[in-house]
């Protein structure tokens, strides 16, 4: 029998598969970052397309951060 405080195994491959969901897009915005510094090292871009592009992923990222918390209130909601 199965306590009331232990997470099902039902819930846990909720849980995985959530977290799972926001690191590919984690990697993906470090990608990103990345690949803008290097673009501005190299003279490809100037620091002005570079700061918009900073501040354009800054913004994903808080993005990022609001819809894993609604999502998380949702599980706990559903669950």
């Amino acid at each position: 029998m199965q306590k009331d405080n232990q997470p099902t195994e039902k819930t846990i491959f909720k849980e995985r598969t959530f977290q799972r969901i926001f690191e590919g897009i984690e990697d993906e915005i470090a990608i990103l970052t990345a690949t803008a510094k290097f673009n501005f090292t190299t003279c490809k871009t100037d620091q002005k397309i570079l700061n918009v592009t900073l501040a354009y992923i800054d913004d994903t990222k808080k993005l990022i951060t609001l819809l894993k918390a609604r999502m998380n209130l949702l599980q706990e909601t559903i669950s």
